[in-house]
């Protein structure tokens, strides 16, 4: 910030007895505002095996043979797990039928083989469809890296072009490597070859991996240059290797409106994840998750005034300086973000607020980091 331009904001702020707060909306996740979003690079894809060749009406013959029909997904967000069940060709679901246990056994059986009809979730399907997404909430027994067990069963029919005309096959259908009787053998009522698969519930969120030891930061300060992207230039070196972050420069933004830092000083300063749920409590901060939403959906052409005032106003710091009075494009992005903000968390591509925290006390910057 210009000298003049901060003088006369701390002399504004002192007028109208400048009081600090944050967001006042808790820090969460929304897993329907992003159903496509999973931790892992894709999701856990299993072929979806349909046993006989019936015909009209037909349940399968008892040969035990199979066919794939299409595939079933699975995938979580921190709070649900998703599975879609996606028909490949003419084939269409009439039925699904899907459990989720902690334990093989918890899923409904009989005699080592499963009952489809005392599922937790699924049903008849009318009219019959080619995709479908069950959202099943996180149980409160799940915690990452537990081992899920998951059945999921359909009802098959293979129609005319188009999902019109008679049903000229049905089978019944079971995703997944395992078998629930170990060998692929015979099961009566038409449930021959049920299979399950196992899911390892993943990580709350997409974060950054980044070093524990203090680094060494240089800020550079741009002043609102024309054509700069960011409020500070910060060069990072000393970093070690194999993390998200290394020796280069990298956008940052001040996150302290009335603290300073000497610009091309060299400090010592900690990484800290912004959406790490372990932050230590003088970093905790309900604005976290509009900030990173905002740094992700800058304006289109916003200054890095716009975007740093913006940052300011969403952790409370510009309160005292009517909305009026702030730029166009720092109110659009300020309500932008707590509109969409609560419930926003990085997928691909998208960047994490790193907060650098020195041991002394100045001024608390972030960078941005794609994982």
């Amino acid at each position: 910030m210009t000298k003049s331009r901060l003088l006369a904001l701390l002399a504004i702020a002192a007028a109208a007895g400048l009081i600090l707060a944050g967001c006042k909306e808790p820090m969460g996740f929304n897993p329907d505002a992003n159903i496509a979003w999973h931790w892992e690079s894709s999701p856990k894809v299993y072929t979806l095996w349909g046993y006989g060749a019936g015909g009209w009406g037909g349940w399968g013959g008892w040969g035990g043979s199979s066919d794939s029909v299409g595939t079933v997904s699975v995938w979580n967000t921190p709070d649900t797990l998703y599975v879609t069940y996606a028909l490949a060709g003419n084939w269409w679901l009439d039925e699904a039928r899907l459990d989720a246990e902690n334990s093989l056994k918890d899923i409904p059986q009989r005699r080592g083989q499963p009952l489809p009809e005392q599922f937790a979730y699924g049903g008849r399907l009318l009219p019959r469809v080619q995709t479908r997404t069950y959202a099943i909430p996180k149980d409160t027994g799940w915690s990452v890296g537990d081992t899920l067990y998951i059945a999921a069963y359909g009802v098959a029919v293979k129609l005319g072009q188009g999902g019109w005309g008679w049903i000229n096959q049905q089978e019944n259908c079971w995703a997944g490597p395992y078998f629930f009787t170990g060998d692929g053998g015979f099961a009566c009522c038409g449930k021959q070859g049920a299979r399950y698969f196992k899911y390892a519930f993943q990580s709350a969120h997409k974060n950054v991996t980044l070093p524990k030891d203090t680094v060494t930061m240089v800020p550079h300060y741009l002043d609102g240059a024309p054509g700069a992207d960011c409020y500070w230039r910060v060069t990072l070196s000393n970093v070690p290797s194999g993390y998200d972050v290394w020796n280069g420069d990298w956008r940052g933004w001040c996150i302290q409106l009335m603290a300073s830092m000497k610009a091309e000083s060299s400090y010592r300063v900690r990484l800290w994840s912004s959406i790490d749920p372990n932050l230590p409590p003088r970093l905790q901060d309900t604005a976290w998750c509009y900030i990173n939403y905002l740094i992700n959906h800058k304006a289109q052409g916003a200054t890095a005034w716009d975007i740093q005032e913006a940052i300011w106003a969403l952790r409370g710091q510009l309160g005292w300086l009517p909305q009026p009075d702030w730029p166009p494009l720092t109110l659009q992005m300020y309500n932008d973000a707590l509109a969409h903000g609560k419930g926003w968390y990085a997928s691909k591509g998208d960047q994490i607020a790193v907060i650098l925290e020195t041991p002394v006390q100045v001024q608390l910057c972030i960078i941005e980091v794609d994982p």
